[in-house]
């Protein structure tokens, strides 16, 4: 028997949502919209969601500026690598859809490998890392916000004034709450009007339905560690991801964030080789998941992407978990 509640329930209101989380599936339903509003079919969604993402973010911005003002308190050296490593973690997709997206140039100062460098960063490590952080927050101080850039850009002087010792008891904030704020309930609520309205569009069809939603934004996983590969395709190019032997228990995540240039990414024997029929063609501002046998023989190791216009430059972000199971 079907459950009703969760065909028609709201499955956004779920304590386990935060609402980082929330806000950076929002981003990117938005960021899929747009990329496909060509004929002027999502406009009405477009116009619903915007405003209440807009109203939600600032509110999680206010709760920044109360987090930072907390954290501005000086703390021993572990506990700023903690709250460092979660917040470049939790931040991503709300960094990403301010500075123009996953993949692009001002994205890739912020994340040049990913935030997993940054939930794993080691005493050594955190120097760079803040400054880092503080240089590419500056520059983009106007996308951020003034309550984000307070928040990233603080992090340096926290860490060089935790390395003198001069350490206080660390007051707990919880910056991963779920309180169900009426900005937020009308954002889920949008959200699920969304939902349904791409559903009803696209009756049956899963795969283009999915393809307009990173439903795995909006809880935490824990299973794979992913390592991931973005950059820029000359036209027509051929780029080299990894060469590694994959199977069907490895991952993909594959993510077009471009706007005039789709991509194949295919399996084949070397690294120059065309795609020959295989692979997964990815248009512009679509994502998708495919297993790495959708992508041609598991006997080829080199694991290639082919930009499809010989115009256009092209853009991708891939991936790959379970590569050190």
């Amino acid at each position: 028997m079907i459950a009703a509640e969760k065909l028609f329930g709201n499955f956004l209101d779920d304590p386990r949502i935060i609402n980082s989380r929330l806000y950076n599936f929002s981003l990117g339903t938005l960021s899929h919209l747009t990329a496909a509003n060509g004929g002027g079919d999502y406009t009405v969604l477009i116009n619903l969601i915007s405003p209440l993402i807009t109203t939600f973010g600032t509110e999680i911005g206010d709760v920044d500026a109360a987090l930072n003002t907390q954290l501005g308190k000086t703390q021993t050296a572990d506990q700023v690598m903690a709250a460092f490593g979660l917040t470049m973690k939790q931040k991503e997709g709300i960094i990403a859809g301010a500075v123009g997206g996953f993949g692009s140039g001002a994205y890739l100062e912020f994340y040049p490998h990913g935030f997993g460098e940054y939930t794993s960063a080691t005493k050594t490590d955190m120097p760079t890392f803040t400054l880092r952080i503080k240089t590419a927050t500056n520059a983009h101080s106007v996308e951020l916000g003034a309550p984000l850039t307070t928040l990233l850009a603080g992090f340096n002087a926290q860490w060089v004034n935790a390395r003198t010792d001069q350490t206080t008891q660390f007051a707990t904030v919880d910056d991963s709450r779920t309180d169900r704020t009426d900005a937020r309930v009308a954002l889920e609520l949008g959200l699920l009007t969304t939902v349904h309205t791409v559903a009803a569009k696209f009756p049956g069809d899963v795969e283009t339905c999915n393809s307009f939603f990173d439903f795995n934004l909006l809880f935490t996983h824990t299973v794979h560690r992913f390592t991931t590969k973005a950059g820029v395709l000359a036209p027509g190019e051929i780029k080299v991801i990894l060469n590694h032997t994959l199977t069907d228990t490895n991952s993909l995540q594959v993510q077009n964030p471009d706007d005039n240039a789709d991509f194949v990414i295919y399996l084949a024997h070397t690294g120059t080789d065309a795609p020959a029929g295989s692979g997964v063609t990815v248009k512009v501002g679509h994502g998708k998941r495919p297993k790495p046998s959708d992508l041609g023989s598991l006997s080829n190791t080199f694991l290639l992407i082919k930009n499809l216009s010989d115009i256009n430059e092209g853009a991708y972000i891939v991936k790959v978990g379970g590569l050190d199971a």
